[in-house]
């Protein structure tokens, strides 16, 4: 993890090769998280409800997130300086633009495959040997020491995971945590891509 020289895209990376760094992991996890089923004897859509309710609740809690995250910003503001400059950067090297498709794009792709590898596998797992307020922490670190951006994103991740682990076991519903992710990363790309265009890319939260 370098602190000093935020550059994430190596040179020449097309449009092409940089979605592909930013979803075939993602799809990888997915994948490993079905197959661990045959393993953990947890199914990671065990506590799926495709419901009304649901997708309420999931716009609720993508608004409690986004209050908790941007609320923390005078309180946090060094950590908030850090998160800032390097979500700048970060999609200011970016050979794609934050278009709405790709927005709608990367967000799903974190909204609903992040929520089923931690929330819906890994803390499903952890729930079956450990306490729950275990199982929410250890899940979230692990969410965190995922994203490895900086010191920095790395706390702010682990902020985000222990919140969606908690409305997980609150709601018992993956649906919600799908929809409040996917919410929240669109908020914050959109705030970005709007930033950028207005004025620079460095006063903006990234994304989960």
């Amino acid at each position: 993890m370098d602190d000093r020289k935020p550059d994430y895209w190596p040179e020449g990376t097309t449009p092409a090769k940089a979605m592909a760094m930013l979803l075939v992991p993602q799809a990888a996890l997915v994948v490993l998280a079905f197959v661990a089923h045959i393993w953990s004897g947890v199914w990671p859509l065990e506590r799926f409800a495709l419901t009304a309710q649901g997708f309420f609740l999931g716009i609720i809690a993508a608004i409690g997130l986004i209050a908790m995250v941007y609320g923390t910003r005078s309180l946090l503001p060094k950590i908030w300086e850090d998160l800032d400059y390097r979500a700048g950067r970060l999609f200011a090297q970016a050979p794609f633009g934050l278009t709405w498709p790709i927005i709608i794009l990367l967000s799903a792709v974190a909204g609903i495959g992040e929520e089923i590898v931690f929330r819906g596998a890994l803390q499903g797992w952890l729930e079956t040997v450990s306490p729950v307020s275990i199982a929410i922490i250890a899940q979230a670190v692990i969410f965190a020491a995922l994203h490895p951006i900086s010191r920095a994103y790395v706390v702010y991740v682990l902020l985000i995971g222990m919140a969606l682990g908690a409305i997980y076991v609150v709601t018992g519903n993956l649906l919600v945590t799908m929809i409040a992710h996917f919410l929240y990363d669109v908020f914050a790309l959109e705030r970005l891509r709007r930033l950028a265009a207005m004025h620079s890319p460095d006063t903006v939260a990234p994304p989960a």
